[in-house]
């Protein structure tokens, strides 16, 4: 397997990662759908917008992740210099089954972004989860405080043992 370094370094480590073991491969698309519900001044004439979004995952063929509706709140600097934005998510499906998502990356507001997530813990089909991933993000800035984008989460998952080891 080989690597294309113009792609982000983290895609590469979890492909040679995943390489020969028992993760399984996925990718989703999602719909955000947000609001800035605070700005917090940074150094400068910079700020910093904390979101509070809604989210709706959809896996074609169904199966693990599909059907996932949740809410992150997220911290992005809006300054030129500052592109790095981070998160938390709460995901539950139909079945009342829930996950967890933290993400990072690089996020131009009004625009888009991409970075890398982990979905850890959870209950019921997501006990034990474990999955690393990019994503890929497109937005539609509405107003100056509400936006909507759509996106690609695309990795690997695999649950883990008692002792920290995988399946």
């Amino acid at each position: 397997m080989a690597c294309i370094w113009r792609a982000p370094v983290l895609a590469c480590m979890i492909a040679f990662s995943a390489a020969g073991t028992g993760r399984t491969e996925f990718r989703v698309t999602y719909v955000d759908r947000g609001s800035v519900f605070d700005s917090i001044p940074l150094p400068g004439d910079n700020w910093a917008e904390v979101e509070e979004n809604e989210v709706d995952i959809k896996r074609e063929g169904g199966g693990l992740f599909d059907g996932l509706v949740g809410k992150c709140v997220a911290m992005t600097p809006t300054s030129p210099t500052d592109p790095n934005t981070s998160g938390w998510c709460k995901f539950a499906d139909a079945d009342g089954d829930e996950t967890y998502e933290y993400y990072t990356g690089l996020l131009t507001p009004g625009t888009g972004g991409e970075g890398t997530a982990v979905f850890s813990n959870g209950t019921g089909k997501y006990k034990d989860l474990r999955a690393e991933h990019t994503w890929t993000y497109y937005m539609t800035r509405h107003s100056d405080d509400a936006y909507e984008g759509r996106g690609q989460k695309h990795g690997h998952y695999w649950y883990l043992t008692e002792d920290g080891g995988e399946l």
